[in-house]
Parts: C-alpha cells; structure tokens; sequence
C-alpha cells in the first residue's frame, strides 16, 4: 500500500509529466480518427482545482453529517451528468474539494432520485449538464417539500459549464491537493435495495486508492496504457477506473456508446459495490465459462464459506465441487451502509486473522480451474449484467399499487432471462381486471424503477409458493415455465370470437390468437372480401339493438363501410382490426372501447387506456389507482371516455369514483353520444342515478337524433330505469309531445334520424315492458317513421315474417302480443315484405351499420 494518499499520487503523476495526455475524448464523427479531443494531465488538474475553489466556496465552513455508522463524513456533492470529459473532470474537482461524491442517473423515475437524496443527505451542490437542468430543479423542488427529514432547500444548482473553465488551465500553475484522511468518505453509490428503496454504499479514499493500485496491478495498467472507460457514471466502476489510470499516469478514453465497438478481448470481472468497484478478474477464452471468477486483486481475499455460509473461515475446498457463500477480505471492504446499522452489522464483520469482512450473499462452486459463480443466496440477482435486487422490484410495486395484496420477483431462465413478477390481487378477479391490472403494474414499474429492473411480464396468481419457514419461494418461482405472450393467452370471445371466426372459414386454418395476421395465414384480397360478407351477415342476424334486417347482406359493401376488404388488409393483425370494427361501432356483438379486448395503437399502455380498460371491466382498484396519478381528460384519439365505457357496462362504482373526480357528464363521442345515452342503454339505475344528480343532459341527442329513451328502448331497458326517466319533471311537462312540438326536455315522440320514436324502437327489438311503459306515458301509437311505418304496422309485420327475420330467437307471439298492446291483430300468418319495402328497410339498416 502506497504511503501517500490518493489525490498526492496523481499530482506526482501531473508533476512528473504535466503534458502528458490525462483525457482522450471520441466525439461522434463519420471519422472517429478526426474527431479526437485531448486534455493534458496539467489541463484537468488545474481545471478541476478551480471547480474545486468553487465548490468548496458555496460553504464557509465543512458540515458533518451523521452516517449512521459511527463516524462522520464531509458535505456531499451529487453529479446528474452524461458521458464525456466533463464528468471525469468533476469527479476529481469532488474529491478536491475534500467532498463525498454521490452520482445521480438522470434517466431514472423522480421517486428512485428522490430516495436516494433522502439516504445521501443534504446535498451542498447538484452538479448537472444542460439538458438535466429542468429536472434537478422538479427533483430538488420535490425533496424541497416532501418532508424528508434532511430536505435538500439548501442546495445549490450548478451548471457543469459554470465549473468548467479551461482558460484557468492556461493560466494557472498546479497547485498541491490539500490533506485528505484516507478514511473519510470519497463517494457513495446506490446500488438496489431489498426494502424497496436503493442502499448507499459509502467508501474512503483508502478504499479506492487500494483497489485502485490493486487493479493496475492485475490490468497491467502503466504511463504507456489507454484504458476505455465504457461504464455509466452511477455504476462504481467508471470511477475505479479514472483514478486507477491517473494513479498510473496513463490515459483515460471516453467513447461515446454509438461509436464503441465489440472489443478484441474477454476480461471477466467480479465485484460488489461495498468493497469498491471489482475484487476479481479472469481473462476469459473461448473454452471458459462465463460464470468464471478468476483471481482475487492484489490485497484483497476470497473465501467461500461451507453449510449456511456464517463463517469465512470454515471454507470449502479447492476443487471440491461443493458450493459456499462468498466472503471478501481486505483493505478494499468499504464502511457500510449510509443510515442502516443493523444491515451494516449483519454484512459486515470483524473475523481474527481476517480483519473486516463483507458477505456478499453470492453463491459460488469451488471446481476444477477456478470458482464459478452460481447465483444469489437471498433475492439479489443480476440480469444482463445490472444487479438487482428483487426485494426492491417487489416493495416500489407494492407501495405503488394498493390492490396488490403481494408480489414475488423472479428471473426465469428460459426461453431468455426475463425479469417477471408474480402478484396476488386484492380479492377473487374475474380475468378481465387481472388483465387491466397487469398492465398498470408494467406501466407503474416504467415509471418509478431503471429500465433494467422493470418486470418484462406480470402474473397473477392466487398464491405465492411458500417454503417451510413461511417464506417465499423464489427457487419454485424461478423454476416455473415462462408462459406465452399474454396478448397470445388472451380469451378470443365476443368481437374477437366473431372475426377469428369468419378468418376460420374463409381461410381454412384455425385462429387462436388476438396477434393472429391475416395475410400471414394466406389471406388475399378476395378472402378479405368474403370475410367481409360473413361479418355483415352475422352483424345482421345479430343486430337485436337496432332490428331491422339486411335482405341481403352487404354482399356489396359501399365504400362507406367499415368493413370494406380495404380496411381489413391495412389492418391485419386480428386484434388491430377488432379495434377498427369497435371504433366504428358496428356489429352487436363488438365490445364498446374500453373493454378488456381494446388495446392501445401505440403498443405501450399509457394510463389514459389502462384507466379506459379498467372503466369498462369495473376494476376498482386500478382506477382508484391511475386517478390518483394521472390527469384523466380524453385525449384527442380517444372516441370514448372512460366514463362511457363504465356507464355502458354498469359499472356504478366507476362512475361515481370518475364523477368525484369531475370527469364532465356530458363529453360526447364522435357520434354525439353522452354517457348518460349508454347509461339508459346499459339499464343501471344506479348509474343513471348519479348522472341525473351529476347534471348530465336528459335532453341531450346523438348526431343520428337519438334521445336517452331512444337508447333505453331499443336495448329494452328494466321498468326501473323507465320509471327513472318518466319519473323526471320534464317528461311529465312533455308527456304526449310530438318531435316536432317546441319546449325543452325529454320528449317521448321525438323522432331521431330514421323517422322514429322510441316507441318505434322497442317494437322493432320486442321489447313488450317498454312499449307498456311508453303508451301508459302517452307515446303516440300512431306515428310513422321515415319508411311509412306506425309501430303498429312493424309489430304486424313482424308477427308475420319468417323467424330467421326477427331478432334473436323470439317467436312470433312476441310481435302478435305488442300489436295486442299497440290496438291491431294478433295474427301470426306469415307475411312477405314488398319489394319496395326490403329496398327501404335495407337502405336504413346500411345507415344503422355505419352510424353504430
């Protein structure tokens, strides 16, 4: 060990050659040989001296701050910076200023940032690059109010330009570093934490210096050296590795990702951030496994630890083949954890003719040619190279999401390592919300952990695999087949029955999936077609909202219509085309937008879809949720709000949770249609109860001219919700009214675009208690709608047409019982319509098709 302390060795190698190159910096270039940018030892030195004046200028004397580990510690200096000479620079001018460094990650979510500002302490200064500026200032805004009990208002925003100054460098001589105790603390890194919060690792310039002299001893690194930094600046070892190259006098590299090639050589390098950067390297060959430890550093020791793996210093044997937990000794252990004394207690210990020890919770297994590492013994693993610690992935979704009871993470090896999460929701789900819920879990992960710690996929389950001991079972969780997509899982009914249905048919293959692709299963235009003609026969047999039947069906399709082959070859993902039909609004069978089979275009859930899922399904929980976190106006594609989806289904908690939150009761869709319309059609009191007492529209009418009992009649609405609307004090004013009469109010003759009343409409669907209603409300019986028809004369025909002409399954008394009712024949002899008739009623039913 040297006997001079870290920043003395580097100015001896700033004395010893001042012109030497200290930075050599790649800016992206068709020409990287061109686009070389160099600082010599003497220009970083003496620019980081300066920023170090600076620094240590906003302070008239050095605080201690309280470490929670016995000891005390200088101010602390966060740096939110990208790549580039700069961040090396500024690193140094920390350690100058006899400051603690602490990186931050400006790509990680606020709440991440936020608790490790917590744990780091008040910071004297936030050092960031342009493009961060905006959010340090949310970040230092947000720790400035949340009631931390050490909130960073003091802190003082720099811009990395107003610490960078390279004329000083022309200017100024090399002065000295001041004395540093080699135990303070040099820098803190965040490494994940199983409480669901990061833990700070903290570490003395004796730390680093030791594994800096440690690893250009293995590295071979001396003045002759370029050493590529290529890690990010959170990860410790970027920060290993410029000093460890000054301590040399060699040069440091920076190369922009874009521009880093595949590199010539294999070093396989192990280390855990409480015992500075790396403790192991193995130069790896084509023969070796990747899992290969290699030689500890110089000065620093290894133990695997036999049974349990309490005590490094009963170890298992070389070449035994029997796995043990690792231990590490020597200089390079660090200090422990910022504010944890019971976790620094428990992983860091004192062992006679070992000293400090730290146990890692790594498994390894002592074979033949080396120790290979295994896994984790507790939940901490690494993914892709990026450790992370499960118990963390767990506790940030669990505190995010109420209605997950609990959660287990686990990282499933097949058919790729795939990070998932197993969690236990609140109460027995029907699939629907399971599936809102696991997409608002995936969405709440994106925005509060690092990209490599957000679970790729989400399960529910109704329990967790417990061991003996009550504990989860991570073994049995990692050992589970990963299932497949879950878009691939998903139930293929209603909308998506009908279509996979027709593709079947026409195609003569089987259709699974809501992802099936229709030109991938050997559609072509004509197939395209005759799926078409199927799809508007079977919305024709179906359409018992709207009546009226297709004497031929589509067989021509007008170019207005929907379902045009056109439409259908541009969109031909199954589940893409389900959502054109929906948005359109045809067929009976095809959900409202905002059922569980809606999915978002963009491919990514954003919180105003989850929230339009979770409406239509009546997740509770979830909405409860993203009303709590999002803004939730309707955005401009959207053709229904959340609001519409909920009242259509019933769903009378939805509604009054979005109405407290003032969603507004009269947003219409791209048709004119308000929730209160799908309310009445829906048939909840409930829910049309909360909209009457939330100002919605009674009066209000869809572009086709339909009114709320227009809705209520044609969907054959319960007596309950009848007596609702006729109970309204403007119906009683308006009972008897004609469409055409003046007045304000629900009218109960008011003709819609067709010509026809509501009275009209529950005729045409069968719908015997809402014509009772009507003409005990004094609907006129005899008014005839645009094809000359009196509900009268529609009930007769009905009576008497064929069955496959009525709506469903109803009989033929049905229509013979309401035209009782309506003063006409009961007569059930079957009857043909005109041909001028079918010409008619075809006309408006293509009008119904389009308009839905």
């Amino acid at each position: 060990m040297a006997e001079e302390g870290l920043l003395r060795r580097i100015f001896t190698a700033v004395q010893e050659a001042p012109d030497a190159t200290a930075l050599l910096w790649y800016e992206p270039s068709s020409d990287a040989r061109r686009a070389k940018s160099y600082q010599s030892y003497k220009e970083v030195w003496t620019v980081a001296s300066q920023a170090a004046e600076v620094l240590r200028s906003l302070s008239q004397h050095e605080t201690e701050t309280n470490t929670g580990v016995g000891d005390v510690s200088p101010q602390r200096v966060g740096l939110m910076l990208g790549g580039g000479p700069a961040l090396a620079v500024l690193e140094l001018a920390v350690l100058l200023a006899g400051f603690a460094l602490v990186p931050l990650d400006a790509e990680e979510p606020l709440p991440r940032l936020q608790f490790i500002m917590e744990d780091a302490g008040p910071l004297l200064a936030l050092v960031v690059a342009e493009p961060q500026v905006e959010k340090a200032q949310m970040l230092l805004q947000n720790s400035g109010s949340s009631g931390y009990p050490q909130a960073q208002r003091g802190t003082n925003l720099l811009r990395d330009s107003e610490l960078l100054r390279s004329e000083v460098a022309e200017t100024s001589d090399c002065r000295p570093p001041a004395d540093v105790v080699e135990e303070r603390i040099s820098h803190i890194f965040f490494t994940s934490g199983s409480t669901g919060r990061p833990k700070g690792c903290m570490c003395s310039f004796h730390n680093l210096i030791t594994y800096c002299l440690a690893k250009n001893t293995i590295h071979q690194v001396d003045r002759s050296s370029i050493v590529l930094v290529a890690s990010a600046h959170t990860f410790d070892p970027s920060l290993g590795d410029f000093f460890a190259t000054w301590l040399a006098g060699a040069t440091v590299a920076l190369v922009p990702r874009a521009l880093l090639q595949a590199a010539l050589g294999l070093l396989n390098t192990y280390g855990v951030t409480e015992c500075t950067v790396y403790q192991a390297a193995a130069v790896l060959t084509p023969k070796s496994s990747p899992r290969l430890l290699g030689s500890a550093l110089p000065g620093t020791r290894l133990l695997l630890a036999a049974g349990k793996g309490d005590d490094p210093t009963a170890c298992v044997e070389d070449g035994s083949n029997e796995h043990g937990e690792l231990w590490i000794a020597g200089p390079q252990v660090g200090l422990g954890y910022v504010r944890r004394p019971d976790l620094t207690s428990e992983r860091f210990r004192d062992f006679p003719g070992l000293g400090r020890c730290f146990r890692s919770g790594d498994l390894a297994a002592a074979r033949d040619g080396g120790w290979q590492l295994l896994g984790r013994r507790d939940g901490m693993v690494k993914l892709r190279g990026r450790r992370v610690e499960l118990g963390e992935v767990e506790e940030v979704l669990l505190a995010a999401a109420p209605e997950v009871v609990s959660a287990a993470a686990a990282v499933l090896a097949h058919p790729g390592p795939r990070l998932v999460l197993y969690c236990v929701l609140q109460g027995q789900q029907p699939a629907d919300c399971e599936e809102v819920s696991r997409a608002l879990l995936r969405r709440l992960g994106e925005d509060r952990l690092p990209p490599h710690m957000v679970p790729s996929v989400v399960i529910a389950v109704a329990s967790l695999p417990m061991t003996g001991t009550g504990k989860v079972s991570r073994r049995d969780l990692a050992q589970r087949a990963l299932p497949e997509d879950p878009e691939d899982q998903a139930d293929l009914s209603g909308g998506a029955a009908s279509i996979a249905a027709a593709w079947s048919e026409v195609l003569g293959v089987p259709v699974r999936s809501p992802r099936a692709h229709f030109l991938a299963l050997g559609g072509d235009s004509l197939a395209a077609l005759r799926v078409c003609q199927r799809l508007a026969k079977r919305s024709a047999n179906e359409l018992g909202s709207f009546g009226e039947l297709l004497p031929e069906p589509l067989q021509r399709p007008q170019t207005t219509d929907s379902r045009l082959p056109a439409h259908l070859l541009s969109r031909p993902y199954l589940v893409d085309y389900l959502v054109h039909l929906q948005r359109s609004a045809v067929g009976a069978d095809f959900k409202e937008p905002g059922s569980a089979g809606s999915v978002s275009e963009t491919g990514q859930a954003s919180y105003q879809e989850i929230l339009q899922q979770a409406a239509g399904v009546g997740a509770l929980g979830a909405v409860r949720n993203i009303l709590r976190r999002s803004d939730v106006h309707e955005p401009a594609t959207c053709i229904r709000t959340p609001l519409h989806a909920a009242c259509m289904n019933g769903r009378d908690e939805v509604v009054r949770l979005l109405l407290e939150a003032r969603v507004s009761p009269t947003s219409a869709d791209k048709n004119g249609v308000q929730p209160i319309h799908l309310a009445a059609q829906g048939g909840s009191e409930e829910v049309l109860t909360l909209l009457i007492t939330a100002r919605a529209k009674l009066d209000a009418t869809s572009t086709e001219k339909q009114t709320v009992l227009h809705f209520a009649a044609r969907s054959g609405a319960p007596g309950a919700v009848l007596n609702l609307l006729m109970a309204e004090p403007v119906t009683r004013k308006t009972r008897g009214a004609r469409a055409s009469g003046g007045g304000f109010g629900l009218k109960i003759d008011a003709k819609d675009g067709w010509g026809r009343s509501a009275l009209h409409w529950a005729v045409v669907n069968g719908n015997r208690t809402v014509v009772l209603k009507l003409l005990e409300a004094g609907a006129d019986r005899n008014l005839r709608d645009a094809a000359g028809e009196t509900p009268l004369l529609i009930a007769e025909r009905r009576a008497q047409c064929r069955a496959q002409d009525r709506p469903g399954d109803m009989g033929a008394s049905v229509f013979g019982d309401i035209a009782t009712l309506l003063g006409g024949s009961a007569s059930t002899a079957k009857a043909e319509a005109t041909a001028s008739e079918k010409q008619l009623l075809g006309g408006l039913q293509a009008e119904h098709l389009r308009c839905r």
